[in-house]
């Protein structure tokens, strides 16, 4: 008899999987989950209450329910990760103080209620505006105490110092992160000396340390003070950020608690921390450890530091990455980067906001070239600047002998000598091939880094005269012509920065950068022409007329999806077809999609469209992105009226009277529809009763907007035959007449219209209800209130409610989002139970 393992069940699924998969469903999934059955209902509460945190004033609203508090009172103990960013949620959740005894005149006992969080691993407390300091300290103080759980603790409002150190010293015995987003004005050394022993990060910001009792150093008093005092070991230590001033003290705040780590302490950091360069105390304090400097960013650095201060810190240090403000580098300090820098991985200096700061910079194209020369591990060089001094000459890149070919990233600009294209009469001239020769060479320097993920080698200048950038004339060409094929052997190149540059980038060279560099994913500014004066043609894309005759197109049959993004002209419109037109005539019959920011340039250019009928190519999809806000309503009616259009996406406001009328008479071959935002528009409720008897494809429709004229009443859908039963996506507002408790006094009146109400509803859920292939249904929305002016929830909806029809939708089995946010629906347990008993596809319901 053979032996069979029985299938798991939830019960019997290990933990550690639960903990797997359990972080990939949203709050809405979980809550299916836990209305599948009692089974996962009790396996999976803890879970779907681990986090508790208020993202949105609809969550907001929800938990200032009555029945939801009751539920957290009792699967608080749950809530692992607590968050609070508002005063209602500090008054609502944390513990309250109560009086225990109360004897007038005699006694009275008072002590903080018992918080329903327990077991919190995680407590985030965010910064409340205008409210006054310290009024919580309190209830956080009781509520921390209560949670000796805790392992991460974050801070971001203002505490009493002294309240805040004996909470983290006492009272977090478990903690391992320590997150002070706040203004410290207290003992740092006290803080830091008495920390648990688990912490693995600590990050304190805007410190002003002040000693509770300040002794003299070198007194009796002093050393008595300590040898008494313990230091709890920091073993488990791995950063150390801190920002602010320790007012002189940092060799007494600091020495003995860096002692009192281990050498997995791998950051040390904060504003202004090169303090720490200078002070021998610290430095052995730190090599005690094993700790070495190797990072050193702009953050780190005082915006005022002298020369040789800066100079010594580089020296003294084996530093492996280097960001620095060009402001920075003055003679002693560049002179120092140039003798150090043979470790470098990363080397970056970032100009300045202030022109005069950054013509302090004394580094030359010389001193670039012994760096790289030196720098034998250096992957990543990032000298972008607007400065001409900061323009490497191409001869320094070609002629000094690059100690690594492991970069991947470079940006800096390179300066080579270029010849007017407008004055050139022969190719053959010395001046035309000199230029062409050296950047040639420059080229075959760059292509020899066959790890190059990034590169940028161009931007702007500043015009010695006027003192105002402008773009950079003197750089590379890159066409094929200059060299451009030597960067063949790039094949991990994934991003290239031609922004700001007088190039002459055109459709061979973008065709050569697709076929050499299959990773190539973005190329910034290669249709942007430079910023040329205004006697002078634009000369973005080679376009002149004598380089379209004379080039060979390369057959492009297999193009079946082309989308182009920006400008291909600023004021001469035949440009456009001499970048598209034979580009397009390459193309076959395979190409069925055309799109882009400004696609519908197409139908008002006769060369275009011509070459587009060539091969067959009709425009099937209007989609919003190619619609500016002030479109012409004429032109939007013309687009729809005369092509065979399957898809419209477009705006509220794009839809004016014109593009009405169009397409109610050219709705037929409709497979998606989807008119969204908050503009005015001239859709009403009768056409979309004849676009939905008419459109017989139909499968997405959707009209959304908080606009009460995108209202649908409901006397439209039931009087409509609608031409499909295929819709797959169904929104829009549908308005129902509603009865509410304030509108009818007389309670026969009032049972009478609901009555009435009701039988409407249960009509359009009838009609709603043959829609079998629904899998997503959204009936209602914000509206305009007539009186504020502001948006807000709909009144006059549907009801979703059993009583009102909720039943006649039995047949949707394929439904899969059910959204009635911002509805005055009254959907309760018994309609959710329905659902998910009669849905099996766990529809999720956004309420």
């Amino acid at each position: 008899m053979s032996s069979f393992a029985l299938p798991p069940t939830l019960a019997t699924i290990p933990t550690e999987v639960l903990e797997t998969l359990l972080p990939y469903l949203c709050q809405n999934d979980l809550c299916q989950c836990v209305l599948t059955c009692r089974e996962w209902n009790r396996t999976l509460i803890p879970y779907l209450w681990r986090t508790l945190a208020v993202n949105s004033r609809r969550q907001f609203e929800g938990l200032c329910n009555d029945e939801v508090q009751q539920a957290l009172k009792k699967n608080g103990p749950f809530v692992r990760e607590l968050q609070l960013d508002h005063k209602t949620l500090y008054n609502l959740l944390l513990p309250l103080l109560e009086t225990l005894f109360f004897e007038p005149g005699i006694e009275e006992h008072v002590a903080y209620k018992i918080s329903p969080f327990t077991r919190l691993h995680t407590l985030e407390l965010h910064r409340i505006k205008k409210y006054p300091k310290n009024c919580f300290d309190g209830r956080i103080f009781a509520l921390v105490r209560q949670n000796p759980t805790i392992k991460r603790f974050k801070i971001s409002m203002q505490m009493d110092p002294n309240t805040l150190l004996e909470l983290v010293k006492q009272h977090m015995p478990n903690l391992e992160d320590l997150d002070l987003d706040i203004t410290w004005q207290g003992n740092v050394k006290e803080l830091l000396e008495t920390l648990p022993g688990k912490l693995r990060t600590v990050r304190i910001l805007g410190v002003q340390h002040s000693a509770s009792h300040q002794l003299a150093k070198g007194s009796k008093a002093y050393y008595a003070n300590m040898a008494a005092r313990i230091v709890r070991p920091h073993h488990a230590l791995e950063t150390l950020d801190i920002s602010g001033s320790l007012n002189g003290q940092e060799e007494d705040v600091l020495v003995r608690f860096l002692k009192s780590c281990s050498s997995k302490l791998r950051a040390f950091k904060g504003k202004g921390f090169t303090w720490c360069c200078g002070n021998d105390a610290l430095t052995q304090a730190l090599l005690s450890i094993g700790f070495v400097f190797t990072e050193l960013y702009i953050s780190d650095i005082p915006y005022y530091i002298p020369d040789d201060d800066l100079a010594g810190i580089i020296s003294n240090r084996p530093w492996v990455v280097l960001e620095l403000n060009t402001r920075h580098m003055r003679s002693m300090a560049v002179d120092a980067l140039v003798e150090n820098c043979d470790d470098l991985t990363v080397l970056s200096l970032v100009e300045p906001s202030n022109y005069h700061l950054a013509k302090a910079c004394t580094l030359t194209d010389t001193h670039m070239r012994i760096i790289v020369s030196k720098a034998k591990n250096l992957k990543s060089l990032h000298i972008q600047s607007i400065l001409m001094a900061h323009t490497i000459m191409s001869r320094d890149v070609f002629m000094s002998d690059w100690a690594t070919t492991t970069l991947e990233q470079i940006s800096f600009k390179i300066e080579v000598p270029r010849v007017n294209m407008d004055e050139i009469i022969d190719e053959e001239d010395e001046p035309f091939q000199t230029s062409r020769h050296i950047q040639r060479q420059v080229f075959r320097r760059l292509g020899q880094h066959k790890h190059l993920k990034k590169l940028n080698i161009g931007g702007k200048v500043t015009d010695p005269s006027s003192g105002l950038y402008k773009i950079q004339y003197n750089c590379l060409e890159l066409t094929l012509e200059a060299g451009l094929d030597e960067l063949r052997d790039l094949k991990r190149l994934e991003v290239l920065n031609v922004r700001n540059m007088d190039h002459r980038i055109g459709v061979p060279e973008l065709e050569w950068m697709v076929h050499n560099w299959p990773r190539l994913n973005l190329v910034l500014g290669a249709l942007e022409g430079p910023d040329l004066p205004n006697d002078k043609p634009v000369q973005g894309l080679k376009s002149d007329d004598a380089n379209i005759a004379t080039r060979k197109v390369r057959s492009h049959r297999a193009l079946e999806s082309f989308v182009i993004d920006g400008m291909l002209f600023e004021e001469e419109e035949e440009e456009e077809k001499d970048v598209l037109f034979e580009f397009l005539k390459s193309c076959s019959s395979e190409l069925h999609t055309l799109g882009g920011l400004v696609p519908t340039w197409g139908i008002e250019h006769v060369a275009i469209t011509e070459a587009l009928k060539s091969i067959g190519f009709i425009w099937k999809e209007l989609r919003r992105e190619a619609l500016s806000p002030d479109e012409p309503d004429g032109r939007v009616a013309y687009f729809i009226a005369n092509y065979p259009l399957t898809l419209i996406d477009a705006h509220a406001q794009n839809v004016g009277p014109m593009s009405v009328g169009a397409l109610l008479e050219n709705c037929d071959n409709l497979t998606v529809f989807s008119i969204v935002g908050s503009g005015t528009t001239a859709l009403t409720g009768a056409h979309m009763q004849t676009i939905l008897s008419r459109a017989r494809h139909s499968k997405f429709c959707q009209v959304h907007g908080i606009v009460d004229t995108h209202m649908i009443s409901a006397r439209n859908i039931l009087m409509s035959e609608w031409a499909s039963t295929t819709l797959e996506h169904l929104e829009f507002k549908i308005e129902v007449p509603r009865v509410h408790d304030e509108e009818i006094a007389d309670g026969e009146d009032q049972a009478v219209a609901i009555l009435n109400s009701r039988d409407v509803q249960r009509k359009l859920l009838q009609r709603l209800g043959q829609q079998k292939q629904l899998k997503t249904l959204a009936l209602g929305g914000m509206v305009i209130t007539p009186i504020t002016g502001q948006p807000g929830n709909q009144r006059n909806c549907l009801e979703f409610s059993l009583e009102a029809g909720l039943d006649e939708l039995e047949d949707l089995k394929k439904l899969e989002l059910l959204e009635i946010h911002h509805m005055d629906h009254p959907v309760g347990l018994p309609e959710l139970e329905w659902m998910a008993e009669n849905w099996p596809r766990s529809v999720r319901v956004r309420r």
